[in-house]
């Protein structure tokens, strides 16, 4: 592969066992020789990008599990007052998945029976992290609320939220003084509130990539993406490139994903971006040329699927219809070319339309 080939977004495609993992981790290899930074989602369950230790480079993957989403919305929170936080773009991440867009959080277990049997306990507390103590025991300890912060406001912060943004901001001494437990993560949907936990697999996958990538963003990046597809629903697998490179544009990144989901690969069709793929053997590494038939040729080559509203399926089904009228190929092997096409689909008006196809080629032979 030439490097001065690749677009801003490059597929690589393939079985499982053919190397993408392993092709990922040479890129990054590479990058980072030239001082690049390198961002990398693995999703594959393995963390087999993690294995990279340098400080350009960052990984998250589904082996953080919710608790690395957990740190993710706390890095965001705690920077909420920083120029240029990402927290008042976290409501698009929210809202991709179907959410609200905001956030709450809930203090575990505040024990303020010390600051009524022992005063001197309190002596070498930041004046601030005193203060936040005093007003959230009075107005909302053991009311068991969840305190939201509402990325749609320009204003966030009122008294209550400055209170637990503090005791947020303290969460490691506080634990250590055994004043407290932890926090818990609240999203809602539809104003019913959702402990993060109870998320589903893939809302939590993409919340917590697009957060990810959100944070640690920097200009003409590389991001490398294994196995997106895990625990996604099939439209989110066709919307995911899509999804991940409009949070990315503005930083010009390079992206590389690998993946084995035809899905994953048609969602590319209509993106603002220039993309590539390259189909990936354990023999070698091949460029796909799509420029005569397009993804939906991509999608039937390599892939052996025919999606809706497929092009080169009815430029296919033509030219097979046509051999048939010109005695090039009988009924049969028609049949034989058609079923395949049938195998592949998975959208039942296209099944529908072959069998239609069908039944229009037995008038052609009568």
């Amino acid at each position: 592969m030439n490097p001065t080939d690749f677009k801003s977004i490059n597929l690589f495609v393939g079985v499982n066992g053919a190397g993408k993992s392993k092709l990922l981790l040479e890129l990054a290899g590479n990058y980072l020789d030239g001082n690049a930074t390198v961002l990398a989602v693995d999703n594959s369950g393995f963390g087999k990008l993690n294995s990279i230790k340098n400080k350009k480079y960052k990984c998250c993957g589904a082996y953080h599990g919710v608790y690395g989403v957990y740190k993710t919305f706390k890095k965001i929170l705690l920077d909420i007052e920083k120029e240029n936080s990402g927290f008042f773009r976290v409501w698009t991440t929210l809202e991709y998945v179907g959410y609200d867009p905001r956030v709450g959080v809930r203090v575990l277990d505040l024990d303020m029976e010390r600051m009524e049997d022992d005063a001197d306990y309190f002596q070498d507390f930041p004046g601030e992290l005193l203060a936040a103590i005093r007003y959230f025991e009075k107005n909302l300890n053991g009311s068991g609320n969840a305190v939201w912060f509402d990325a749609t406001v320009d204003r966030v912060f009122n008294v209550i939220n400055s209170s637990v943004f503090l005791l947020l901001k303290h969460e490691t001494f506080l634990r250590k003084r055994g004043l407290i437990s932890g926090f818990d993560i609240f999203l809602s949907k539809g104003g019913a509130e959702i402990a993060l936990p109870d998320a589903s697999s893939g809302e939590l996958s993409i919340i917590a990539t697009l957060l990810f990538l959100y944070v640690n963003s920097v200009a003409r990046e590389i991001v490398l993406i294994d196995e997106p597809e895990n625990s996604l629903h099939p439209q989110w697998q066709k919307d995911y490139l899509s999804m991940v490179y409009d949070v990315l544009y503005l930083f010009e990144p390079t992206m590389f994903v690998a993946t084995h989901s035809p899905i994953i690969l048609s969602g590319v069709d209509g993106m603002r971006a220039e993309c590539s793929a390259y189909l990936v053997e354990v023999g070698g590494i091949e460029k796909i040329q799509e420029e005569s038939d397009g993804v939906e040729g991509v999608l039937w080559r390599y892939f052996g699927v025919v999606t809706p509203r497929n092009h080169y399926l009815s430029e296919r089904v033509l030219e097979c219809m046509s051999f048939l009228e010109r005695g090039m190929i009988d009924y049969d092997e028609f049949l034989n070319r058609i079923d395949l096409f049938e195998k592949g689909s998975y959208s039942r008006k296209q099944k529908l339309f072959l069998e239609s196809i069908k039944d229009l080629a037995k008038k052609v032979v009568r």
